[in-house]
């Protein structure tokens, strides 16, 4: 597995996954719309990440680690996520 920084603008070619900080709304835009396109998971850490498109999100709930997952943004970008994963995440439309 390789590891790369991305500046803003610069094309998800060739990722997989990518882990998206906070930042501006057309930056995540840019994202999702790369994502979509070349069909790489969006994930990112902070309450609301999912609710804003990214993937999926993880929050620390109560001294836990929780997960969020969006399933439209998911299918958007042609992927899914397995019935074990939705089991155990709040789901974000």
């Amino acid at each position: 597995m390789l590891v790369r920084a991305l500046r803003n603008g610069e094309p998800l070619a060739g990722c997989r996954a990518a882990l998206v900080l906070p930042g501006a709304p057309e930056e995540l835009a840019a994202l999702r719309a790369g994502a979509g396109r070349e069909h790489v998971l969006l994930f990112g850490e902070g309450g609301q990440m999912a609710a804003q498109g990214v993937h999926i999100g993880f929050f620390p709930d109560q001294g836990r680690l929780r997960v969020e997952v969006n399933r439209k943004a998911l299918e958007a970008s042609g992927l899914k996520a397995s019935f074990r994963l939705l089991e155990v995440a709040k789901i974000v439309e």
